[in-house]
């Protein structure tokens, strides 16, 4: 990957209108763009919603080799982007009432401590580090491999840098599901 690969590979690109259009292509197809941010003119329902995320996660996909991080920028409460035939997610201070921050804190600190345990068993694993649900463990030159065998597993996950994955389960997430997430992800570090 050159460097103008690298650099688009960290960028978000948006492009106006309901599909695709050839600057847009011409971006992902030049610089590797695989980052889709969404607005509201983009948006009309959830079929024509599901079609676009489609046709850019097929041409990022062709392009990059890895697939595309489609976001929106969805804050809820006030500002909604996605249709009403779509579910909306609440905003920040109506999260914030459920308790489920709470929850997050515990759960982060739950998966760093399994997995700085498994770090103990598998050398691999350089530095488990986060804060909340949001967790960052180096894996070195490992990355690819185990980003991959995870996504095989049935394990979303990201990467970060160059030697990270990057494990963002819902603030909600229980010890169970936790544990499931953490069985697969060993399953991959071997």
């Amino acid at each position: 990957m050159d460097l103008r690969e690298k650099i688009g590979q960290r960028l978000f690109a948006g492009f106006p209108g309901t599909e695709m259009n050839e600057e847009f292509i011409n971006l992902v197809k030049e610089y590797k763009v695989s980052n889709v941010i969404l607005f509201k003119h983009n948006i009309v329902n959830k079929e024509q919603l599901k079609k676009l995320c489609a046709d850019i996660q097929k041409l990022v996909k062709a392009e990059t080799g890895h697939p595309a991080l489609i976001g929106t920028d969805q804050e809820g409460g006030v500002i909604t982007r996605l249709p009403s035939d779509c579910v909306n997610v609440p905003g920040a201070m109506a999260i914030a009432a459920t308790g489920v921050l709470e929850n997050a804190t515990q759960m982060g600190e739950y998966f760093r401590t399994k997995l700085n345990a498994l770090k103990e068993k598998h050398p691999v694993i350089r530095e488990v580090r986060g804060l909340g649900c949001m967790i960052g463990v180096d894996v070195g030159d490992s990355v690819k491999k185990i980003f991959a065998a995870c996504r095989e597993q049935g394990l979303l996950v990201l990467t970060a840098g160059e030697t990270a994955i990057r494990l963002m389960p819902a603030l909600t997430i229980t010890k169970e599901t936790a544990d499931e997430a953490l069985a697969i992800f060993e399953k991959a570090l071997a």
